[in-house]
Order: C-alpha cells, then structure tokens, then sequence
C-alpha cells in the first residue's frame, strides 16, 4: 500500500466563510493562488526577473532545481519538457543555457508574454499531464521536468503521469522529479506542517473573536498530497523506472508553516535550529529517474512539422 497523505493549510477567517475548502480544481483558481502570475516590474531586464523569480524565489528553490538538473549532465541542444511551468523561471535559464525547452501547464500564464520578449526561444504550451489522452507525440524527449506538481495530483493521477512521461522520453532519457514537501512518514515534518498550523490557526481566530467582538473561524484548505520516499519509489518502479540519483534539502521551510516560525527567522540563533533540524525533514526532495529499459524509437514529422515516435518497433531490448 502506498504512503500518502492528505495535506492540508489552514487561516484564520471571519464567520460567515466556509470552513473548509477543496483542492484547487484548475489552472485558474491555482493561478489565482499563486498571485495570478502577474508581468510585476522584475519583467523590464532579464536580470531584475532572475533576481527575483529564479536566485530569491522560496528560499532558492528554482536554482536548487537548476543545480541538480546540471548534475545530470545533459549535453547543450538537449530537448526538454517541463510540466506545470507556471511563470518558468527555471525553464527560461535553462533555454539561456543553451537547452531546447518547451514549457508548459493547464493553461498558459498572462506574464508569459512579456517573459517571452526576454527568452526569446522558450515556448510553453497547454498540457495536462494527468490527462488519459496518449503523448506519444510530444515524444522523443531528452528530459522531463516534473517539478512542484506531484503534491497537487492523487495516486490516480500521479500514476498516468508517471507513464505519460516515459512515452515522452527518448531512449535515454530522464525525468527530474520533486515533491515539494516532506515525507508523509516523518513525525517531526507531521508536526511542523499539520499539527502546529492548525493549532495556531485555533487560537489566533480565538484571540480575534476575542479582540474585535465578532467571531472568527479556521478556514481548512486541502492543500494537495505529501508522500513517503518508499512510496515514489514504488510508483515510479511501476512505470518501468529506475532511480539514478537524489539530493535533499530546504528542511528548514518545514519550521516556517506557521506565523510564529516566520517571525522567528530573523533571529540568527533559530535559522541556525532551523537549518540543523532541517536535515530531518527535507523539503525539496530530488530524484533523477530513467527507464530501466532504454526503448528503440524514431522521430518522424507530421504534417504540421511536429515531432513525432513512431508507433511501430515499441518492443524491449
């Protein structure tokens, strides 16, 4: 049986708002979320947007991602798909590295037009990744981006992903994987990110009621899905992978889910308890995967000039 957990977050609201809130349905209400992935004023250089959305970004957890894939040693001209790209940050670096990237997610956002302008080689596309349609015809791919989505998809869902992302693979290829959030087997990270928010969230809305005379609730969000490692493995060996490398690291974004913890960070004494425990419970956890069978193919192109694998020949070495 697989390890997986439901992940919720939880705030502080006044009566009269729903207590509880589902996972977000589509690319809308997750852009919405997300800020609506706003064209800010970071977009007018390539340096400002860097600096922002790729170096500062959620304790540097783009470049991490950058770092890693560069660990793999893909050669430049290598083809690349990355799913769930958002404002693809990551993408459009590594399209200045030289890379052949198509970026893409549910829907494509409004700031992409202006990032457009400053990347003038990267596209992104529309694509569900869950979805039960074939993607043979993306195939052919060096590599495969599978980065902060897994917590949004169900077992269901994560498997067809998994199996999407190997007909989208050429014969060598690889998938980068993360899963943006700790282990759903690790107590301390069960504490950090389920018990003390909720706690916090209760007593903040009771010291609000309090404080103003009218009554304030805790709004619960089912926030997505957080897995153990033994369960990615086990998917991924389903799908027909096999792990080639891994890295762990950002334990310390676990001590800051609840307001308190934020607050704390500005003491030099807890960012060094926070990144000591940190190792406990890694964050950003990494995995390199490719298939244990390398699977002949052959890029032919359609009428509309689109890279396709040919059906034919799909047996086994």
């Amino acid at each position: 049986m697989l390890d997986v957990s439901k992940w919720y977050k939880y705030q502080v609201v006044e009566s009269g708002n729903q207590s509880f809130l589902p996972i977000y349905k589509d690319f809308d209400e997750h852009s919405l979320a997300m800020g609506e992935y706003q064209a800010d004023d970071s977009y007018r250089t390539k340096e400002k947007f860097l600096s922002k959305y790729f170096k500062a970004y959620h304790f540097g957890r783009i470049e991490r991602y950058h770092n890693f894939i560069n660990k793999q040693n893909f050669h430049k001209g290598s083809r690349i798909f990355s799913i769930a790209s958002g404002r693809a940050a990551l993408e459009a670096v590594l399209t200045s590295d030289g890379f052949e990237v198509v970026a893409s997610d549910l829907g494509i956002p409004s700031s992409f037009k202006k990032l457009s302008k400053l990347f003038t080689n990267l596209n992104y596309e529309i694509f569900d990744c869950s979805s039960e349609k074939s993607v043979k015809e993306n195939g052919g791919y060096d590599c495969v981006l599978f980065l902060s989505v897994s917590a949004h998809l169900d077992n269901v869902q994560l498997e067809k992903s998994i199996t999407n992302c190997r007909e989208m693979l050429n014969g060598n290829g690889v998938v980068i994987f993360d899963t943006s959030g700790s282990s759903s087997k690790n107590p301390l990270a069960n504490f950090l990110i389920n018990i003390a928010p909720r706690w916090e969230a209760y007593i903040l809305s009771w010291i609000l009621s309090v404080k103003h005379g009218r009554k304030f609730i805790v709004q619960k969000r089912h926030h997505g899905y957080r897995r153990s490692e033994k369960s990615i493995k086990k998917m991924f060996k389903k799908g027909g992978f096999e792990l080639i490398s891994s890295d762990y690291s950002l334990g310390e974004v676990e001590f800051c889910r609840t307001i308190l913890g934020g607050k704390l960070t500005q003491y030099p004494i807890y960012k060094k308890i926070c990144q000591w425990f940190g190792k406990l419970t890694p964050y950003c956890r990494l995995y390199a995967f490719k298939p244990k069978e390398s699977k002949p193919y052959h890029r032919t192109l359609g009428n509309d000039n689109t890279t396709k694998i040919e059906k034919a020949r799909y047996s086994y070495d």
